[in-house]
């Protein structure tokens, strides 16, 4: 069974979307983000990304700030994507899965279908994370 993380209702951070050449901040409410997948077993990854349709796997950690600056980018993206699963993978919790989808360096992002890798994103760069998703979907 798939835990589900929930955004904090009363969080509104500030975050640079680009949409495009002189994008300012955007502001994100409550209501914009969504709630996201937690994989926490071999079993689940593979049924999440088993699908001919787009998944985004989220390789993060507690630890790393980078992570944890996009999450909300990442959480609006589901919210706006809802036919792309979107789902994260702590790397410290499910080791054996980082390992096996060769993750070295958080944050990671894996756009995959049928269960094959079609892209691959490292680091905390929100609009080729945006541009990736729509392009891929």
């Amino acid at each position: 069974m798939l835990r589900v993380l929930r955004a904090s209702a009363s969080s509104r951070p500030l975050l640079a979307l680009a949409n495009g050449a002189g994008a300012g901040p955007l502001a994100l409410s409550p209501r914009c983000l969504s709630t996201v997948a937690l994989i926490t077993s071999e079993e689940e990854y593979e049924k999440a990304t088993s699908n001919e349709g787009l998944s985004v796997v989220y390789f993060t950690a507690a630890w790393c700030g980078p992570c944890q600056r996009i999450a909300p980018i990442y959480a609006q993206l589901a919210k706006e994507n809802p036919s792309v699963s979107f789902v994260k993978v702590d790397v410290d919790e499910m080791s054996d899965i980082t390992a096996e989808a060769g993750v070295n360096a958080m944050p990671t992002f894996h756009f995959v279908k049928a269960s094959k890798v079609v892209d691959t994103i490292v680091g905390a760069d929100d609009r080729k994370l945006a541009d990736y998703v729509r392009l891929h979907q």
